[in-house]
C-alpha cells in the first residue's frame, strides 16, 4: 500500500502532471480566495469548488475531478455579463483564468492526468475501506498497473513514465 502511495505523490512530480496540477491549484485558488468570483461562480451552480488539505495524499485526484465535474459552470462564469462587468476582469491574472478556464487543451490534459491517477486513486481508497484484506488489495494493485497500461487518453510514454516510478519506488 506505502508503494501506491509513494507511485501517487511521485506521479505528481511527473512534468506534464504537474503542469496541469498547478493550472488546476491556481485556477481553485483563485476562484476560493475572490468572494466576488465566488458569487458569480454560485450563480451558475449548485455544486461548490472543492479545496482540500494540500497535505492529503489525493490533493490532485479531488482536484481534478472537481474541476471535471463542475467545468461547465466555470466557464459560464468567465463569460457571463457579471464577469465582464466586474471591475477587476480586465487584470492579467483574470484574463488568465478566463483562458484556463476556455481552454480545450487544459481540459483534455486533467482527462488525461485523471485517466492515469484514478487506478491509483482506486487502490488507496481500498486500504481505508473496513474489511480490505491483503489479497484483495494485491488483487486491486495488479488491476491498477493493468488499466495503466491501457489508458486510453495518455500516450505510452506518459503511462510508461507512471509505471516506472512505481519500479523505482520497488527498490
Amino acid at each position: 500500500m506505502m508503494m501506491y502511495v509513494w507511485m501517487f505523490l511521485f506521479a505528481g512530480k511527473l512534468s506534464w502532471v504537474k503542469d496541469c496540477t498547478q493550472k488546476a491549484s491556481s485556477l481553485v485558488t483563485f476562484f476560493t480566495q475572490q468572494g466576488k468570483v465566488l458569487a458569480m461562480f454560485r450563480e451558475h451552480s449548485k455544486l461548490e469548488i472543492k479545496k482540500p488539505a494540500t497535505s492529503r495524499s489525493a490533493y490532485m485526484w479531488i482536484v481534478l475531478s472537481c474541476l471535471l465535474e463542475i467545468r461547465i459552470p466555470l466557464r459560464q462564469t468567465v463569460v457571463s455579463p457579471l464577469w465582464n462587468n466586474w471591475d477587476e476582469s480586465s487584470l492579467e491574472e483574470s484574463k488568465s483564468i478566463q483562458r484556463l478556464c476556455l481552454n480545450e487543451e487544459f481540459l483534455e490534459n486533467e482527462k488525461a492526468v485523471l485517466n492515469i491517477l484514478t487506478p491509483i486513486y482506486r487502490v488507496l481508497r481500498m486500504t481505508d475501506c473496513e474489511g480490505a484484506t491483503l489479497g484483495l488489495i494485491i488483487h486491486m494493485m495488479r488491476r491498477a498497473i493493468d488499466d495503466i497500461r491501457v489508458a486510453t487518453l495518455v500516450t505510452m510514454e506518459q503511462a510508461n513514465e507512471v509505471l516506472e516510478v512505481r519500479n523505482i519506488v520497488n527498490y
